[in-house]
Formats: structure tokens, sequence, C-alpha cells
């Protein structure tokens, strides 16, 4: 944290990108764990509801074990282990979850955040506050504070596709640049470690899908 501005900032300040990168980072990995543990399919739950309070963003995370259930994913170790680790122990891809683990992961999240929306509910009159909805819709991150023409699904199609297909790479591009910064030096020094170590562990394809 000492060599981190980010950290050292974020640690002192009551921003929530911290703990949200925490429980979202906790709850990834709860999600290609073991297949079959109820255990950690209530924890990936809990973690991803934790993430959700922290940000709005964390309702996104619900999507990565639906994705990890649809993939052709088959259990197995990776493919080069069996040749450069003969008698070691293998690290292996644990496959698909089941529809009993989502079941797991989606009571733990909705249990979790239930207090929360019954508050919005009571406060509001509404779940989930317009603002969320509504993101989707945004141009730029101005026009989140234009209440006299709020975004719209009309407004952003009126701008027509080349304009959206722009907007939408120039904010993945921007995360990226985030994510970059947020992390440095240990992000950008661990992206060549990542690539040489690509083979070690990777999600077995059903060859009938090929």
């Amino acid at each position: 944290m000492a060599t981190n501005a980010t950290l050292a900032y974020q640690s002192a300040s009551a921003d929530s990108s911290a703990p949200f990168a925490i429980f979202a980072a906790w709850a990834l990995i709860g999600t290609v764990g073991q297949a079959g543990s109820r255990v950690r399919s209530l924890g990936t739950g809990l973690l991803m509801a934790l993430a959700y309070l922290a940000r709005s963003d964390g309702l996104l995370l619900l999507a990565v074990p639906l994705l990890c259930l649809a993939l052709p994913l088959r259990p197995g170790r990776a493919a080069d282990q069996a040749d450069r680790q003969p008698d070691g122990p293998q690290r292996a891809w644990p496959g698909r979850p089941s529809p009993a683990n989502l079941v797991y992961v989606f009571a733990a999240f909705g249990l979790v955040i239930m207090p929360w929306l019954v508050r919005n509910t009571l406060a509001l009159g509404t779940p989930l506050p317009g603002s969320v909805l509504k993101q989707a819709w945004l141009s730029d991150y101005v026009q989140t504070f234009n209440y006299l023409a709020p975004a719209t699904p009309r407004t952003l199609l009126a701008q027509g596709w080349p304009a959206i297909l722009s907007l939408r790479g120039q904010a993945l591009f921007d995360g990226a640049r985030v994510f970059l910064l947020s992390t440095f030096p240990w992000g950008l020094l661990a992206l060549p470690g990542a690539w040489l170590l690509r083979r070690d562990v990777r999600a077995p394809v059903d060859e009938d899908l090929l």
C-alpha cells in the first residue's frame, strides 16, 4: 500500500471501489471453485451480495456462474500438466457448476440484499432507484445529472450505432486504463506473467463443439 498511491487514498477514504474490488474478486474465485460444494456456493452468493451493496455493478457478477453453466466446459486437468509434472499434484478445472450450485448462489445473494431492497421500497417507492436502471442508456457521465432530459433508450438509439459502439469501446478502454492505473505497478507487472502462465490451468472445451 505504501508504494501505491491509489490504494493509500482508498484506504483512508469512504470510496466504495476498494471493498467492491475485494468482494468481487473473491466472488469470482468462488465461482470457478470446486463444483458441487454447497458451502462454496453459499459463500460466493454472499460475496456477490456484498459487492452489490458496495456498488450496483455487483449485480453483473450473477452473470458469471450462468455463463459457466452455459459454456461447454468439462472437468479435467490442464493439457500440458501431465507432461511437465508427471509425479506431482495436478491442478484441475472444476468444470461447470450444477443448477443446484446456482440455486445456492442466488439464494444467498437474495437473502443478503433483501433488507436493502425493502429499505429502498419503503424510502423511495421502488426496490431499485431509477438512476440504477437508467445507467445503460447514458451516453456520458455528465448525462447522469441531466434531470430535465433523462437518458432513455430512445435518446441512446437516436445517436446511431456507430456512435453507440464508439462510446462503449471508449468505456472499455477507460475501464482497462483505470484498472492498470489503480493496480500500478503490480497489475502491469502481472500481465507478462499471466501470459506466460496461461497454459497452466485452462478450461477444457468439449470436443463435440469444435
